[in-house]
């Protein structure tokens, strides 16, 4: 048996202490009053002190009320509260859907909350099925309380949805209903069919699970992937898309771009206050104009032009308004797409030579606002003219940018590793430099740089990222060994590339070890 997870309600008592505070100073308050001949805010005060006390204790006993806890078993678990347990087993569960909220703080992710949702088999009696709730929230990083849980629960209910399958009859979802050879979507005037040969790949955009067919650039279907039975569907479709390789890789119509897993586009507050803007202007012009044209001669020059301002403010809005119906920022299976008005950029991942990223938290007067996202994809030479350069201002992260940054990092890190294993000295940023099978770092002084100085990567421990500096850290080190700003040139891909040099040396390392081992063991044989 696990230790107990909270599934419901809060341990949090420290607003309900604050509250009593704020009751018990409420209620001093009123009796300083009091004392001083304010009778009427002495008994406000008073009953106000009251009310907080009242008020917290009720809310507290709710609180507590509504705990609830699950342990899980080895073939089940057991959710308690304070009316009893109730224990289920494995095989009782029928559906299950998963939804994660990322919470954040100035911008930055702090936490996660999982909600699971456990469909139950009927009771004998024909009642319908039980649903169960299951919601905990932990810290970024940490794994999840009932991940195993959730482990064991996916897998039973893939399992019994390919013996539905097996049997001929169906296995389904909210909006979707699965069958053996096809797959159909409700939808109006009348449902979708597809047949399971025809659909090529899978994949989750924006908390959407996306199925894409043959030949086709666009996703067919966009299913909700925390609902019901969501994750399932997907294990189910790429299980049959492993047994026909490369289908899900073979690039669809669209210029050799393949497929199109999202899109971005200016926001629809643009327009509105582009509209707002425009219609303000016009008038505004309008009405200098013709009072500088009827009104007092010495008046009409200033007016005039006022109003010609105007006017062009009015098609700066106009401008604004047709860039935000073409502006487009779409993201490709092998390569990247900006349109704009007047023209329109295509690059190939492969052809991506260097990438920055850059997310900048912004604040006024204190008080964060929001984050700014720059996304810089310089080509090789060969391809110059189409760098593409995509900035956004967001509240919160996006992780479908976040997606793009690692994968086209990936791409670069590929070709850095392949350029150091040829003996090339790969410049990572202005102040880190791969050279062999260590790295150069020269950090930057107050009036020049000062000596290089040389990091075996076999002696890194460590990393940390904390407000858009890196830190590296070698073994028994405390103080960080080399420092780099995150929005350095080239600094994920060589970051990736970093990494993937020291799995390698681990790699091989073990390998080397397990092969004395083997060799001891022959000659302690022999």
């Amino acid at each position: 048996m696990s230790q107990p997870v909270l599934v419901r309600s809060s341990m949090r008592t420290w607003d309900f202490t604050l509250l009593v505070i704020a009751g018990i100073g409420a209620f001093v308050g009123g009796w300083i009053a009091h004392a001083n001949g304010e009778q009427g805010v002495g008994i406000a005060l008073q009953v106000l002190g009251g009310l907080c006390a009242i008020g917290s204790a009720v809310g507290l006993q709710r609180r507590i009320a509504r705990r609830q806890w699950v342990t899980v078993s080895d073939n089940g678990f057991t959710i308690s509260d304070r009316g009893g347990e109730s224990e289920y087993t494995d095989a009782e569960v029928r559906s299950l859907a998963i939804h994660l909220k990322s919470n954040y703080s100035e911008g930055v992710e702090k936490s996660i909350t999982r909600t699971l949702l456990i469909w139950l088999d009927e009771s004998d009696e024909g009642d319908s099925s039980e649903r169960l709730e299951l919601k905990s929230t932990y810290k970024t990083g940490e794994a999840d309380p009932l991940a195993d849980l959730i482990e064991r629960l996916s897998r039973r209910v893939h399992d019994r949805a390919r013996m539905l399958l097996t049997k001929g009859s169906t296995f389904a979802g909210k909006g979707w209903v699965l069958e053996r050879q096809n797959l159909v979507i409700s939808a109006k005037p009348e449902p979708l069919h597809a047949p399971l040969d025809d659909i090529a790949m899978t994949g989750v955009v924006d908390h959407k699970l996306c199925l894409w067919r043959r030949g086709d650039e666009e996703a067919w279907v966009r299913i909700p992937i925390d609902s019901v039975n969501a994750y399932v569907l997907k294990w189910l479709i790429d299980e049959r898309l492993a047994e026909q390789p490369g289908g899900a890789d073979a690039p669809a119509a669209g210029g050799g771009l393949g497929r199109v897993l999202f899109e971005r586009k200016p926001r629809a507050a643009q327009v509105v206050i582009c509209v707002l803007g425009g219609f303000t202007l016009s008038l505004l012009a309008l009405g200098l104009i013709v009072g500088g044209i009827v009104g007092n001669q010495n008046e009409a020059i200033p007016l005039i032009l006022g109003g010609v301002a105007s006017l062009l403010g009015a098609i700066g809005c106009g401008y604004g308004i047709l860039h935000a119906q073409y502006a487009r920022f779409r993201c490709h299976q092998f390569g990247l797409v900006k349109r704009g008005v007047r023209h329109s950029k295509s690059l190939r991942y492969e052809h991506v030579e260097a990438f920055t990223y850059q997310s900048t938290r912004m604040y006024h007067n204190g008080v964060y606002t929001g984050t700014t996202f720059v996304l810089d994809f310089e080509p090789v030479d060969e391809h110059k003219a189409n760098r593409i350069r995509y900035s956004v201002t967001l509240h919160n992260a996006d992780t479908e940018l976040d997606n793009l940054r690692d994968q086209v990092a990936g791409i670069i890190a590929a070709r850095m590793r392949r350029d150091i294993a040829s003996g090339t000295e790969v410049v990572w940023t202005p102040g880190l430099t791969f050279r062999g099978d260590s790295i150069i770092y020269r950090a930057s002084g107050l009036f020049s740089k000062k000596n290089a100085v040389t990091i075996p990567l076999a002696e890194i421990d460590s990393y940390k990222m904390e407000q858009g500096q890196c830190y590296l850290f070698l073994q028994g080190g405390k103080k960080a060994a080399a420092q780099e700003n995150m929005h350095a040139r080239n600094f994920f891909p060589g970051f990736y590339c970093m990494l993937g040099l020291i799995n390698a040396a681990v790699a091989s390392h073990e390998v080397a070890a397990e092969d004395l081992a083997e060799a001891d063991d022959d000659a302690t044989a022999t």
